[in-house]
């Protein structure tokens, strides 16, 4: 699908095309007609993001108002009042939808809704005087909230909910029902508005990050690096995805979050002799459960996709290295598991070969298609082993320097050679 920048590319070159006699008038305005309707309107987002703010700041008004003369109302009154912001959005709500207000009024009548039920509940706990904490309040309020995502499609309101939700984490409590289904609602949404035809695509990627750095908090307490090693690979393969789409540097971030997760991981695994040691608070049988239900729809995700990849003849030296690394990691869970320390050094080993052999690849692959992010992806993978067996190493401060030296000066230098072998092959 054409974007509004290329239909109005387009649009402005009509006239020279007409004037070079390249096609006639009545060609231009069929065109004209044509493409004008394709134009899409844009998205205030400023006005947008001032609107919920305006909405945020009448609703507390009106709360600290009430507030200020809640004793002096009777039981019946306080319990109307604390109806009064959730029929204001209510009301607000059906003027949206029956309308077809446009994208401001869904987000106000959205938020302002959820809003209005949150008061609700926080009131009526206080009135009837109900006990219970902070984690179950929000985890009332986002269950109800979720629904008013997917009527009003609002991205402002899945904002708010995707930070929200940390005010679940609860560090001795075991995962629920309820946290699970407020996680599968909101990826479901974010993932929904991964369709070409969605306005919020990049804003739902983003949103993505904190969604499953929560899901990660919740459920990785059995083996919290293979949880990390698997979301890295999974969200690594869908950001290849996104390259393919010629999406830019800051429309993809998934691609280098997952990296930078996935060498950090590479590097603890090739120094760690100990890396996939379940904890003694993880060894229930309910966080064990949980854990391997989330590590399951992973693996199965970057499962499909490679498969898909294979079937299309889609992979690449990337695409094939990240199935690789997962099997790896799955093999020494396994022999940390079975009590396998004989073969925890074959392990780290392996690893080691694993990411020289990932970034000398990444390097040979950059170098031949003239691409400097890849090699520059090689020589971070490179750089890093280099710096975790060189640091560990038994040497000097001298020798040690030198040896930093020497690699920031391979680095310079093979990037100032790739960048002019790039620029030579564009002017020949």
């Amino acid at each position: 699908m054409a974007s509004n920048k290329h239909v109005q590319w387009l649009l402005n070159e009509l006239p020279g095309l007409r004037e070079r006699q390249i096609i006639s008038a009545e060609t231009e305005e069929a065109l004209r007609k044509h493409y004008s309707a394709k134009i899409e309107p844009g998205r205030n987002y400023f006005l947008l993001a001032l609107g919920i703010l305006g909405v945020a700041l009448i609703g507390g008004g009106i709360i600290l108002i009430f507030n200020y003369n809640w004793d002096i109302l009777s039981q019946a009154q306080q319990i109307a009042v604390s109806f009064l912001p959730l029929l204001l959005g209510f009301a607000v709500s059906l003027f949206t939808l029956i309308g077809g207000k446009p994208q401001l009024w869904r987000e106000t009548s959205a938020i302002l809704t959820a809003a209005g039920g949150a008061v609700a509940v926080a009131l009526l706990s206080q009135i009837y005087q109900l006990n219970g904490s902070l984690s179950d309040y929000l985890m009332l309020v986002l269950v109800t909230s979720l629904p008013l995502i997917f009527i009003f499609n609002s991205i402002g309101l899945a904002t708010l909910y995707s930070f929200g939700m940390f005010g679940l984490m609860d560090f001795r409590s075991v995962p629920n029902i309820a946290h699970a289904v407020i996680v599968v609602g909101i990826l479901a949404y974010l993932i929904l508005n991964q369709r070409a035809a969605s306005p919020f695509r990049t804003a739902a990627r983003y949103l993505m990050l904190p969604v499953i750095l929560f899901t990660l908090q919740r459920y990785c307490d059995h083996c919290p690096p293979l949880m990390l090693f698997t979301m890295a690979g999974l969200f690594l393969l869908l950001g290849c995805d996104l390259g393919d789409e010629e999406v830019g540097f800051w429309r993809n971030p998934w691609f280098p979050t997952a990296f930078l997760l996935m060498t950090i991981m590479l590097a603890i695994s090739a120094e760690s002799n100990h890396l996939f040691n379940i904890p003694l608070y993880a060894k229930g049988t309910v966080k064990t459960v949980w854990f391997w239900i989330v590590e399951g729809i992973l693996l199965a995700g970057a499962a499909a996709i490679t498969i898909r990849n294979i079937l299309r003849k889609g992979m690449d030296v990337f695409r094939g290295m990240i199935p690789v690394m997962l099997v790896l990691v799955l093999a020494g869970y396994l022999l940390q598991v079975m009590g396998a320390e004989q073969y925890v050094l074959l392990f780290r080993g392996a690893m080691n070969c694993f990411m020289g052999a990932f970034g000398i690849s990444l390097l040979c692959t950059g170098f031949r298609k003239n691409s400097l992010l890849v090699f520059n992806e090689g020589m971070l993978l490179c750089a890093v082993l280099f710096a975790v067996r060189f640091l560990s190493a038994d040497f000097g401060l001298l020798a040690r320097g030198i040896g930093m030296i020497a690699a920031g000066l391979v680095i310079i230098g093979a990037n100032v050679y790739l960048s002019k072998r790039i620029r030579n092959g564009k002017e020949a």
